[in-house]
């Protein structure tokens, strides 16, 4: 069976359970601080990207959606590393 088979995230599935328990916590911290990271961009784009006022509509909307994926795709890495790191009975925050 290919990964397509098992579901879009199970690719992500099979490498963090291949994860010793510190990778693991490891990979739990950093996908939560790509989250906030991602929503202070959000909340202050010109922070992040250069000459912002000056940049068209369509940039800008296109800059914020790719935000949004990215905070959907670390949502969904969190949650499975997280369940994984229950399952082993890690503790993390």
């Amino acid at each position: 069976m290919t990964s397509t088979q098992h579901g879009k995230n199970y690719g992500t599935y099979v490498t963090l359970s291949k994860q010793t328990d510190a990778q693991l916590l490891r990979s739990i911290k950093s996908y939560s601080k790509n989250i906030v990271e991602h929503y202070n961009k959000i909340e202050n784009p010109s922070g992040y990207v250069e000459d912002w006022i000056n940049r068209n509509d369509r940039y800008r909307e296109g800059i914020i959606k790719k935000w949004e994926k990215d905070i959907a795709r670390n949502m969904d890495q969190l949650e499975i590393a997280q369940g994984i790191a229950t399952e082993r009975r890690l503790r993390y925050e």
